[in-house]
């Protein structure tokens, strides 16, 4: 779909909360591999259930770790340069009753989020995709922004 912002660098905090909470991407390390006559060779995460079929090298008897590791990126991560990315991690913000708003100066971008009396706004990026994504990792209980511009405020 948008296979170029696929990750070729490790995922950032804020990427790694979105691809597992928002968007259901598997991220976990602890898996089964198997080989099947019919369709090649398969895996299953033991931590959430979710299954890859990877199809090809079915001539090896033993699955080469780079490709498992390969397979299950080439399905899952995307970064939050994707546009594709960012525009799913809105519509399930929105679905979750979240007001999305976007400002910019000089070719930069924020996004400010509202639910209820909460208001989540994001420092400045490079992309609208990337201020989302930091917007929706926001919304986790446990992430906390490294960037101290970044600010939680109730009221309004």
């Amino acid at each position: 779909m948008d296979s170029e912002y696929t990750a070729d660098r490790p995922l950032t905090e804020a990427e790694r909360l979105v691809n597992v909470r928002y968007l259901g991407h598997c991220l976990h390390e602890n898996r089964k591999v198997w080989k099947s006559i019919t369709m090649g060779w398969g895996s299953r995460c033991l931590d959430c259930g979710e299954e890859i079929l990877i199809g090809y090298h079915s001539h090896c008897t033993r699955l080469p770790d780079d490709v498992l590791a390969e397979a299950w990126s080439l399905e899952h991560v995307k970064t939050a340069v994707s546009p594709v990315n960012g525009s799913q991690v809105e519509k399930a913000l929105e679905k979750e009753g979240w007001r999305v708003k976007y400002f910019g100066v000089n070719g930069r971008t924020a996004c400010e989020i509202r639910k209820d009396s909460a208001v989540l706004r994001t420092p400045f990026f490079d992309t609208q995709a990337e201020a989302i994504v930091e917007a929706g990792a926001m919304t986790l209980e446990n992430y906390i922004p490294r960037r101290s511009f970044s600010m939680l405020t109730t009221g309004f």
